[in-house]
């Protein structure tokens, strides 16, 4: 009888073992999945298209590109490189010039914009409504910023394509690099890339990071041949532009009428 208790407790002792080996979200939850959730839920509708007609060299081409609501008045960043891949170049002026803007919002209303700043050197552009928006947009907080270390975990917010139906995305990443000279940019894992360039990066605290862009940078002499030489060498990086950055070039964007 004792020898049946015991194999009893045995069996018992191994059952409970097994679930937390194999059911750990039973036991520990998804902290990062639930904090993922709530950033979408509560900011989503800050990421918005933004559709543009290129005209290059007598051939017009529509485009639609992801950016950040950055002021409910109608103020959109996008990177710049992916409506002008020439400013990845070493690069002279090129010919592509913009025919015509729009913003899409998450219902779908198309917004008559223009384009009002660009900065190469941090592959930014700034979007904004023609006319004042009649309801002011849902913008990120950019009053609220955070510094993480390396290796902390990241929420990237974007939105698939048409073909989707422009569906929410959401994703986890981990920081990588922070490259400090010339000025902070964080890296995440390179396959952050593929929640889109102007998206929102987000602690999981909750605290807006900043905005997906690309850095150019080539050392002098560098050439395609880098590409071999690993990550260390490759001066186009997807990396994550401070919020502090988006900031300081808010303050140049001419007030309409200028």
């Amino acid at each position: 009888m004792s020898g049946s208790s015991t194999l009893g407790k045995c069996i018992l002792f191994i059952t409970v073992i097994a679930a937390f080996v194999c059911c750990p979200g039973i036991v520990y939850g998804d902290p990062a999945g639930e904090t993922a959730r709530g950033l979408a839920a509560q900011w989503q509708d800050a990421i918005v298209g933004v559709k543009i007609v290129l005209e290059s060299y007598d051939y017009e081409s529509k485009i639609e590109v992801l950016g950040t609501v950055v002021d409910p008045s109608g103020i959109v960043v996008i990177s710049l490189s992916s409506i002008d891949p020439g400013s990845l170049a070493y690069a002279s002026e090129n010919e592509t010039k913009i025919k015509d803007v729009k913003i899409m919002l998450p219902d779908a209303t198309e917004i008559p914009s223009e384009i009002v700043l660009r900065d190469r050197d941090l592959d930014l552009a700034f979007v904004r409504s023609i006319e004042k928006v009649k309801t002011k947009l849902l913008a990120i907080d950019l009053e609220h910023t955070a510094e993480p270390e390396l290796a902390d975990q990241i929420c990237i917010l974007s939105r698939l394509g048409s073909a989707s139906g422009y569906a929410p995305h959401v994703a986890v990443y981990r920081i990588q690099s922070i490259i400090t000279k010339p000025r902070t940019f964080y890296m995440p894992d390179f396959m952050g890339v593929l929640s889109g360039l102007g998206t929102p990066a987000f602690t999981l605290d909750g605290e807006v990071l900043g905005v997906m862009l690309m850095r150019i940078s080539f050392a002098e002499g560098s050439g395609m041949g880098e590409m071999f030489g690993g990550i260390r060498s490759m001066g186009v990086l997807p990396v994550i532009l401070p919020v502090k950055d988006i900031q300081k070039a808010l303050q140049h964007i001419p007030t309409r009428g200028e």
